[in-house]
């Protein structure tokens, strides 16, 4: 095992800009979807850097009662590659920080505003399939959450906090179409502990340029 360096065949995938769309799916039958940007750098020394943030676009619910709901999130994640196999299989220890804030309306002169945090480790899992044009990837990580709850409403609700646990699986496929250009398709199916109903399966197309 040894360190991923400058001679990296990873660079050529994990350096990267990219705009995408989302839809996740929750197991309750509700949805949404929407927009994300993502920046991603694997190092000379090693170290790998990624963030993204996402806006969502709409929301369907099964129930009628909650009409309009907006939300934006926010993730930074830090780690330190290892590659192996001769140079075909990367592994990326890494840790998580998280921040999510959404707003739902009732239309009946009530809100509520959430305010999640969430932090936690996660391994990424790399093997580069056909040498710079398609890798495939397995990010695995579990986040541990904190919720805030704020409610306006003529009943006076008091605030609300809870904690959970969050375990994410990801399987995705990376192609370069050309040197500077490159595609992603990722799966994610996320376990919801405290609230099982609210498992999600999310799917995610992006687009972007290789730097």
């Amino acid at each position: 095992m040894v360190y991923a360096g400058e001679s990296s065949p990873f660079q050529r995938y994990d350096n990267n800009l990219t705009l995408g769309y989302y839809n996740v799916i929750y197991g309750d039958g509700d949805s949404t979807g929407g927009i994300d940007i993502h920046a991603e750098a694997l190092l000379d020394m090693g170290l790998w850097l990624s963030a993204g943030a996402g806006y969502v676009l709409y929301y369907n619910r099964t129930s009628s009662v909650l009409n309009k709901v907006t939300g934006a999130s926010l993730a930074i994640n830090a780690g330190y590659a290892f590659l192996t196999l001769e140079n075909k299989l990367n592994l990326i220890p890494y840790v998580r920080m998280q921040h999510i804030g959404q707003s739902l309306s009732t239309g009946y002169d009530s809100s509520q505003v959430d305010y999640t945090d969430a932090y936690g480790p996660g391994l990424i899992t790399e093997y580069d399939a056909i040498r710079d044009t398609l890798k495939f990837r397995f990010d695995t990580n579990v986040l541990f959450s904190n919720t805030k709850s704020s409610f306006v409403s003529p009943n006076n609700y008091p605030d609300q906090s809870n904690t959970n646990t969050l375990w994410s699986f990801s399987p995705s496929i990376q192609y370069n179409i050309t040197k500077v250009l490159t595609t992603q398709f990722i799966y994610s199916y996320t376990i919801n502990t405290y609230n099982p109903s609210m498992s999600a399966n999310t799917f995610d197309f992006r687009i972007g340029i290789i730097y």
